[in-house]
């Protein structure tokens, strides 16, 4: 398909089914490089755990949607219950929670004839900073809210709430790339142009994935609403009040100039949501000034306050590849010996089941020499007896 922006002119319809088509060939999203260094070295370390590496998949989107999207499929997260992504984990297999890491992609970051790769990679980082940003005022504002909402919850929804951009950058780089620019050159949002070329916009997208990934309803609904009139959205419908913390987030994050949301519209006023969260003014002033500390942290586990090192990650790889190979030998090599091990067992479970208690030494002796020669393929066998009244030589 080609990826160019369908024209101005084309129906919308069917640059909507364009789209719908190329994000519909995503199972997951991709990561950036300089993540998967970290999280391979992670990897390399001494006895893996879940907990070795729930900082790295609580701080990134595509870890995060993908064991979200795992637990999902596997109905391990309980409706209504209080969420948390390190239960979440604990609740899968070793083998899953390491196939989530070793299976996650890569971003790629060579590219011939163009600069799309490049900018990718950057816009990304700019991208996961926000998200980032939003997902930690998320989880202040829901812990101040009244009623109080799910804090770990509200964080996942913040992290993920622009995944349809992550979607549209990865499945259509260069409508991504000319929608921004457009969208910076109006000042305008990245809604308003999105649903100018593309028919929908990266919130309905973004829902659609959260559904067919089977994410969290709410974490969906939060993706779904966050560029909704949320208050009025949320007096009819109390569970959409996580929208109504991702969009005050969301807000927050933009006015503080972090990151890269790649809207350059004004951000909406705060102080309407904040009243109907039960949060005073002050409070927000508090989430603000502790963010850049909060985001700091988070940056630094994946790497992201660091050049975006390609020969770290291959070298990472590399060495989780060959420490994967060395594994893999020797569980061949014992695996072998168990075989042996358990041939030999076989070979004299059977032999002493067939012995009957009334044969003679001799036909026991007999019995067993006929079983090895076939059993291990031998040539004449020779058996030595030794009765209880003396040594004699069969």
């Amino acid at each position: 398909m080609d990826d160019d922006m369908p024209d101005r002119l084309s129906n919308t319809k069917i640059a909507a089914q364009q789209v719908e088509l190329a994000v519909g060939r995503l199972d997951s999203l991709s990561t950036l490089p300089c993540v998967g260094a970290k999280l391979f070295s992670r990897l390399r370390q001494g006895q893996f755990s879940s907990s070795s590496i729930i900082d790295i998949i609580e701080s990134d989107p595509a870890l995060t949607a993908g064991t979200l999207s795992l637990v999902g499929r596997r109905g391990l997260i309980r409706p209504g219950g209080k969420f948390s992504l390190q239960q979440a984990l604990d609740k899968l297999s070793l083998h899953e929670v390491r196939d989530i890491a070793l299976s996650v992609k890569i971003m790629p970051v060579f590219e011939t004839g163009d600069d799309v790769a490049g900018y990718s990679i950057q816009s990304r980082k700019g991208l996961m900073l926000h998200s980032l940003a939003v997902a930690c005022c998320a989880k202040e504002i829901a812990e101040i809210a009244s009623p109080q909402i799910d804090s770990q919850l509200a964080y996942c929804a913040g992290l993920l709430h622009d995944i349809g951009k992550f979607a549209l950058q990865e499945a259509m780089p260069k409508s991504f790339i000319r929608i921004v620019e457009e969208a910076e050159s109006a000042e305008q949002s990245s809604c308003v142009i999105e649903q100018e070329h593309l028919g929908c916009d990266h919130a309905v997208i973004g829902k659609h994935l959260a559904q067919r990934w089977r994410l969290p309803n709410l974490i969906a609904l939060a993706i779904w609403l966050h560029h909704s009139e949320v208050v009025a959205i949320s007096e009819k419908m109390p569970e959409a009040n996580i929208a109504a913390v991702v969009q005050l987030a969301d807000s927050m994050s933009r006015e503080l100039n972090i990151g890269s949301a790649g809207s350059f519209d004004t951000p909406g006023p705060k102080e309407p949501i904040a009243e109907y969260l039960g949060i005073q003014i002050e409070q927000l002033q508090e989430i603000r000034h502790s963010l850049p500390a909060a985001l700091g942290k988070k940056s630094g586990v994946l790497g992201l306050d660091l050049p975006d090192n390609v020969t770290e990650y291959c070298q990472s790889a590399h060495a989780v590849a060959a420490r994967f190979a060395r594994q893999q030998a020797e569980l061949s090599d014992e695996n072998r010996r168990l075989q042996s091990a358990s041939s030999h067992l076989d070979f004299a479970a059977d032999f002493l089941l067939d012995v009957s208690p009334s044969a003679a030494v001799i036909d026991i002796a007999e019995n067993f020499a006929a079983r090895w020669q076939k059993f291990y393929q031998t040539g004449t066998v020779c058996l030595y007896l030794a009765p209880s009244n003396g040594l004699e030589t069969l």
